[in-house]
């Protein structure tokens, strides 16, 4: 006997297979497209969180910013309590200055006063000495 070779067909219907390839051929394109379509939004989402990360470290710069001016002002704030203290204490003393200065202007009055009136008389023992005399 002798061998015979059987070619096995790899497609069951080969009737169908002309009306498969327009299908192929549009799937084909379709899954082209949709690649196309992922891969740009694949690139335009990388972009995004690119652009997302540069956002993100102004943020931390100006929050960095921020606190560095908080900082400032506290000083400046803690500066300026310092000084108002310091000044308080100066109106403090002027304060009692002024009592004492007037205190002292009370005296010179009365002293001025006494003044006057040892002069009043000294005028008086004065003419009456000359009229006596």
């Amino acid at each position: 006997m002798a061998a015979r070779l059987v070619l096995i067909d790899p497609c069951p219907c080969p009737a169908e297979v002309p009306e498969l390839a327009p299908c192929r051929e549009q799937s084909a394109r379709e899954i082209k497209t949709l690649t196309t379509v992922s891969v740009n939004k694949v690139e335009r989402g990388s972009q995004l969180v690119q652009e997302a990360g540069r956002t993100i470290g102004e943020v931390v710069q100006s929050m960095q910013r921020v606190a560095r001016i908080a900082t400032d002002f506290s000083q400046s704030t803690s500066t300026q309590a310092l000084t108002l203290g310091e000044i308080g204490q100066a109106v403090t003393q002027l304060g009692k200055m002024t009592q004492q200065n007037a205190s002292l202007v009370e005296q010179s009055a009365a002293a001025a006063e006494s003044r006057r009136d040892l002069t009043t008389q000294l005028v008086t023992a004065v003419f009456s000495f000359r009229l006596r005399g």
